[in-house]
């Protein structure tokens, strides 16, 4: 049966345009409204040809995040980018509905058509398309109303035209540089969480090493985390991601499902996908699986060596992985409050389970030793020292068992001993961040600075592609003022990463520094990075380079752009605070320094040697004339600290405390750490030392 028909552009329909209908049919199913809503005819089709229809989270915030990049993409304006036929738009809908859940609240559904409409949405879209496509998988033509905005096609046509599926594109698999396997969903309570969790990061843990060696970067689970990275666009824009790896656990009394799709982010394309469902006991054959097949979906091909890598040995109870996963999960998300407890009672359990199985012990290490940086209950060190220090005797190749006593020893004092065990760790797992970033820390405070870049200078040369080892380097020539070797490492990051929003905000910061006085660039840098995502960090650092310049109105803005994008922070509102200081808004600053006070003080019972939480504590009581509970503040900081932006910190401390002389102390400490004397002239707190000799001495070099 032959049908004429065109779309609004002009071209002839095909399935690709079925496509499209069904998505505004869904579109409206999910938000109760229609994708294009326009007074006219003519402005209905212009907003359909050259318009995107509002986010369906903007509409119901409680849209899946699954269905909104489906949609999307069956939404766009280019036919090629959209699904290329009904299998992988119901292979999509399909994974959608098996992570979807109903809100609750005290375990029961809440009321509410648009809490419904946003819970259901997924499954009902599903079982429309099973009956829509039939067993065949044929599309179907419904006639189209330009009208109501509802169809991309104008022929007019009533009777269906039955078409066969397409083959999607595959992206070429030769091309892929950077991956990110992103947190994984579930149904259920914090426990299935958790053990999402722990299986997310070990998954990434075992696929790093094998990617490497075929130039496939991977994005750590922590940079994720740390990044709050949920999606695959945003993982696109963050890290340079051009493939991740969407996952999801539905746990049940006594089984699990897992259900991974393999994404292109430049085109939000499905390229593989997995499930499988197992017993809720059989972690480590489920872990096994899951590992073999994103393996094979990334085209890596192994040796039997390699093979036999990627499934590490089941411990000799298989319920103890099932818990130990549990743990690492709640550890990774150890600042919520009773994670770390919970991480301790999981590793405990796994012991009991299987006294033999090293990871737990490793596990629990960590945990006491998170416990002890929350509590500063010095108990705690002596048990993740022996928890540490068991885990090696049970296996000395366990890269995680000598990260764990490295990490103990670096924070008692003892760096020489935190190199040896990080060295340890770098040798059983090169590509691991973890160990190599605690190697150079480690390096850098036992005074082998030249050590720790060439640490770095190794990871770099073992994954030249990954953004990340360049941002480290990057820090590390930041922290000892190497400004212009500093901007080269970020640089180096951005072109292997252009649109990552978080290099764009270092630079910003980096360029409008008085040390390195590249103002426009800065700007435009920061303009950038707010552009791509807007941000808390891009946002806050344009006002600090508009502060830098005396621009303090101007900066004040940005701190608001902000904080309009971003929850409460205390290092934003000191920073907004100090603008509206130096803007003459006196009692404006009052009242945000005093909720930054709040805000450090409630970091500080989390992380009480957090020394940014500490000077920045020091800065707030100064500015508000408490002078005892600034210099008890200042006293809190490590004794040897010699980095020099923290001293500086010191010496503006001292100045508001009207303290010339010892603010001139630090400001020479400040020197010798590395401070370069342009530096101070983004300090407008400094200038009244400008009449000082010590001043022009340190100022003049």
């Amino acid at each position: 049966m032959t049908v004429s028909e065109v779309r609004l552009d002009g071209r002839p329909v095909d399935s690709r345009t079925d496509i499209y209908a069904l998505g505004l049919l869904i579109y409206e199913m999910v938000t109760g409204q229609r994708a294009f809503v326009k007074g006219s005819q003519a402005g209905l089709i212009a907003a359909i040809l050259t318009e995107e229809p509002p986010l369906m989270a903007a509409i119901e915030p409680k849209t899946p995040g699954p269905v909104e990049r489906i949609v999307r993409t069956a939404l766009a304006k280019d036919p090629n980018k959209r699904w290329q036929d009904a299998n992988d738009l119901a292979r999509e809908l399909t994974w959608a509905a098996s992570t979807s859940h109903t809100t609750t609240v005290d375990g029961a559904p809440r009321a509410g058509a648009r809490n419904l409409r946003a819970s259901v949405m997924p499954a009902v879209a599903t079982a429309f398309i099973i009956a829509a496509l039939g067993a065949a998988g044929f599309m179907w033509t419904r006639t189209p109303n330009p009208a109501n905005g509802d169809a991309e096609s104008a022929s007019g046509k009533s009777e269906p035209a039955m078409r066969g599926p397409e083959s999607a594109p595959r992206s070429p698999r030769s091309a892929v540089r950077n991956f990110v396997i992103l947190p994984c969903r579930t149904n259920s309570d914090a426990t299935a969480q958790a053990y999402c969790d722990g299986l997310t990061d070990t998954l990434s843990a075992k696929m790093t090493p094998l990617a490497v060696s075929r130039g496939l970067q991977v994005t750590s689970t922590l940079e994720v985390r740390r990044r709050g990275v949920t999606d695959a666009s945003q993982a696109r824009r963050d890290f340079g991601a051009t493939l991740v790896l969407e996952g999801s656990i539905l746990r049940a009394a006594d089984s699990v499902r897992v259900n991974y799709v393999l994404v292109d982010t430049a085109t939000l394309k499905q390229i593989d996908a997995y499930s499988s469902t197992a017993a809720a006991s059989d972690a480590f054959g489920l872990q096994d699986r899951v590992a073999t097949w994103a393996a094979s979906a990334l085209a890596l091909k192994l040796s039997r060596e390699e093979q036999q890598a990627l499934v590490a040995a089941a411990p000799d109870t298989p319920a103890a992985l099932e818990v130990f996963l549990e743990g690492r999960g709640y550890l990774l998300n150890f600042q919520q409050p009773g994670n770390i407890d919970r991480a301790i009672e999981k590793f405990d359990r796994a012991i009991a389970l299987d006294p033999r199985y090293a990871p737990a012990y490793s596990g629990l290490g960590a945990a006491y030793w998170q416990k002890y940086e929350a509590t500063q209950d010095t108990a705690r060190v002596q048990q993740a020292r022996t928890a540490c220090a068991q885990a090696v005797a049970l296996d000395a190749q366990l890269a995680g068992s000598h990260v764990c006593l490295g990490t103990v020893a670096l924070g008692t004092g003892q760096a020489e001993q935190a190199v040896e065990h990080f060295q340890h760790a770098v040798e059983r797992e090169p590509t691991s961040d973890e160990a190599t970033l605690g190697l150079a820390r480690a390096q850098t405070r036992a005074g082998a600075a030249a050590e720790a870049e060439a640490t770095y200078q190794r990871a770099i040369a073992l994954r030249p592609q990954y953004w990340a080892t360049h941002i480290w380097l990057g820090n590390f020539y930041r922290e000892r003022a190497r400004y212009p070797e500093a901007v080269r490492a970020y640089e180096q990051a951005l072109a292997l990463t252009p649109d990552n929003a978080r290099a764009y905000y270092i630079l910003c910061g980096m360029y409008g520094t008085g040390s390195v006085g590249r103002y426009d660039d800065a700007i435009a840098a920061c303009r950038k990075s707010a552009a791509i995502v807007p941000s808390v960090a891009a946002y806050s650092n344009w006002g600090a380079v508009l502060s830098n310049l005396r621009q303090f109105d101007a900066a004040i803005e940005q701190f608001a752009a902000a904080g309009r994008v971003g929850p409460e922070d205390y290092l934003l509102d000191g920073d907004m605070a100090r603008a509206y200081f130096h803007a003459g808004r006196r009692s404006e600053a009052k009242a945000l320094y005093e909720r930054a006070l709040t805000l450090v003080n409630q970091s500080l019972t989390v992380r009480p040697r957090d020394v940014d939480a500490q000077i920045s504590a020091a800065a707030y009581h100064a500015k508000l004339g408490d002078r005892r509970q600034a210099i008890e503040h200042l006293n809190r900081l490590p004794a040897d600290i010699s980095d020099p932006h923290v001293l500086i910190f010191g010496a503006v401390v001292y100045m508001d405390l009207a303290d010339r002389p010892t603010a001139l102390s630090w400001l020479e400490r400040a020197k010798r750490g590395g401070m370069v004397a342009a530096e101070l002239r983004d300090w407008i707190e400094l200038d009244g030392l400008k009449g000082e000799p010590r001043y022009a001495a340190l100022s003049s070099q």
